[in-house]
């Protein structure tokens, strides 16, 4: 019987008993967004790591990719896989695809536990003291603090917000690391009392004030307020100050916690607790709680070891049937990708992960596995020296159409936001640069107002064509779905004199709809996206149907000015109209209006409008108003 594993435990199987039937064909996976670690059990062990687990060994691993990973399991004759973690519900479906196998889905907290309560029962002093109860504080991006009273007896008793995520960007805000090692190495090197206000600074050698130590630290970074020159300072003493700040009230709250639940074993691990980050754990606990006796738990595997060992609890998808699985072996294989689409798809998923790290959604490291993934694996070709990636820091996605993709951009030289279009080409790269050309020769107070644009050529074939431009902060899309949001008064207006300056141009825009219309910081409206836009002298007499469908003349023609003022005519009707009760259908509503029908009540009582409206919806187009007429009968 293992040291802390009572008989109840055992009868359980939760203590270090027999191995179960299952576990020689079972597997416990850590899914993260790409890395993945697994635990295995074995007869005998195959390694000097391997830990003793239930009358056998329990093999421990890590892989970079989920690819590598999988095919690893292939061949292994498993039967029964459990998985946690943070990318366990986006993956799961691939995991159970490629095996055949139901993933059985544990909480992270029910397998961090047992995790630690498993590593805990080798500890060499267990046979002095006794495992439970103890307290479980993971010291993660935020921190946890976990009351746990016996095998799978556990609660979230306190926490807090400033852990791991409020260190590590207070970090990148006060110095010039570019990740948490650097950071670490950094306060190495440091000593806090360069920029801490220490209780002799205060009160000087004599002073009892509260019965501190004179070393105590009475405020962090207290020295850089007394108003110095911060000339002098040293980036090494302001990291090690952050580090103490953010690990002293972790262990004020930890000890804090630790004594309201009467708990005398205080237990840390997390993927913050690193060199330095221990050192000053340890001596702030020795400080807050003399009489207690830390535990630091410092292995990766905690998750998985405690997925190997908890039960069943749920499973991601309905049991899978012999009707309805094919066995890998039997399957078809997919069609392999061009080396073009490789490079778009993993330009795109880089893309999408940059923004995710922006805003905070995606750690450093997982991003660090990503781009090592991507640039460097199956889906690789390199994308990260490029002209887009070096210059510009992404934000977020803006939006995404059949041609291309727009993201919110900071610029790393100027520190302006821009809104930068991505369009993928394969063929024909004079006609994606249409939108930039035409773009470049408009100057208007209700255009979005263009920067420049440039192609980068890809390794796998085809390029990329980036076009920058203002950033906008709204849509009129965005407002419209928005009921309490106020639409400028002057928005039509304004609408109507950009595409009258279009027209003067010659250019006929042909896809006017609130998603192509936008408001910059000062509400102004800036109408954008000219992908569709064309030359009138340029074009055929017939055309095919383009735009957007709602806005979109029913039989317009690629080279008719008077297909943007019917888009406008919608536009100007669903401004305008306000849906009665019995008549909540959008789309049904805008569908009749295309044909000059509009709601009863709604047309008694704007007579005048509806007239309007009704003109620039006209069937025959050469009946409808040109810009400059509506401009002029506008009040």
């Amino acid at each position: 019987m293992a040291p802390g594993a009572s008989a109840d435990d055992r009868a359980r199987g939760e203590g270090d008993g027999a191995p179960g039937d299952g576990d020689r064909d079972a597997v416990a996976l850590d899914i993260g967004v790409s890395m993945v670690r697994v635990a295995r059990f074995l007869p005998t062990p195959m390694a000097g790591s391997d830990l003793p687990c239930r009358g056998g060994y329990l093999e421990l691993k890590e892989f970079s990719t989920i690819r590598e990973c999988l095919d690893a399991l292939q061949s292994q004759g498993i039967t029964t896989i459990k998985a946690t973690g943070e990318g366990v519900f986006r993956h799961s479906r691939i995991f159970e695809e490629h095996l055949g196998i139901q993933l059985e889905i544990l909480p992270d907290m029910e397998c961090l536990v047992a995790g630690a309560t498993f590593m805990l029962q080798d500890a060499k002093n267990q046979q002095e003291h006794p495992l439970f109860p103890f307290l479980l504080v993971n010291f993660g991006t935020g921190v946890n603090m976990i009351k746990v009273e016996g095998h799978n007896v556990f609660k979230r008793v306190s926490g807090t917000t400033i852990g791991g995520g409020a260190l590590r960007g207070l970090s990148s805000l006060a110095t010039s690391c570019q990740s948490f090692q650097s950071f670490l190495d950094l306060c190495s090197n440091g000593e806090s009392t360069g920029v801490d206000l220490l209780v002799t600074d205060m009160h000087g050698t004599t002073s009892t004030e509260a019965k501190l130590p004179h070393s105590a630290i009475a405020a962090s970074l207290g020295k850089l307020s007394w108003g110095e020159s911060t000339g002098h300072w040293r980036e090494e003493d302001i990291a090690m100050s952050l580090l103490r700040m953010i690990v002293n009230n972790i262990s004020q709250i930890a000890s804090l916690t630790a004594a309201g639940q009467n708990v005398k074993k205080t237990v840390f691990t997390g993927s913050f607790l690193r060199g330095p980050v221990v050192n000053v754990l340890r001596s702030a606990m020795q400080f807050w709680s003399p009489a207690a006796q830390p535990v630091f738990l410092h292995s990766d595997y905690l998750k998985t070891a405690g997925a190997f060992l908890a039960g069943p609890r749920c499973c991601s998808t309905p049991p899978m049937t012999k009707k309805g699985y094919t066995p890998p072996h039997l399957r078809r294989a997919p069609e392999p990708l061009s080396a073009a689409t490789k490079d778009e798809l993993s330009s795109t998923l880089l893309n999408a992960a940059r923004c995710l790290k922006a805003s905070g959604d995606l750690s450093e490291r997982t991003f660090n596995y990503i781009v090592k993934d991507l640039c460097g694996g199956e889906l690789g070709t390199k994308h990260i020296n490029t002209k887009f990636n070096e210059e510009f820091t992404l934000i977020k996605q803006l939006g995404r159409g059949a041609d291309g993709v727009v993201y919110m951009c900071r610029h790393k030289f100027d520190g302006q936001v821009y809104a930068v279009k991505q369009i993928h080409v394969r063929k024909d790269l004079e006609s994606v640069m249409k939108e930039a050309r035409t773009l470049s020769t408009l100057a208007h107070a209700n255009i979005v107002k263009y920067h420049t644009s440039w192609w980068e050529e890809q390794p796998g074939g085809g390029c990329v064509v980036y076009i920058q431009m203002q950033y906008c902060t709204s849509s009129l899309k965005d407002m419209l779905e928005d009921p309490k949001a106020l639409i400028p008064v002057a928005a039509f207006n304004e609408l109507v004199q950009a595409v009258e300056y279009l027209h003067e141009k010659k250019i006929i825009h042909r896809d006017i709809a609130p998603k192509n219309i936008f408001f910059d910081d000062y509400n102004r409206l800036k109408l954008g996206d000219f992908g569709l836009a064309k030359k009138k002298l340029s074009l055929p007499r017939e055309g095919g149907k383009v735009g957007t469908g709602m806005y979109s003349s029913p039989k317009q023609l690629e080279n008719e000015m008077a297909s943007d003022i019917f888009s406008l005519g919608m536009i100007l009707f669903e401004l305008n109209c306000r849906f009665s009760p019995e008549n909540q259908d959008r789309d049904s509503t805008m569908q009749l209006a295309k044909d000059g029908i509009f709601p009863k009540e709604w047309e008694i009582a704007n007579q005048e409008l509806a007239e309007k409206i009704r003109s620039m919806l006209h069937p025959n187009r050469s009946l409808r108003p040109t810009a400059s007429q509506i401009l002029a009968s506008l009040p």
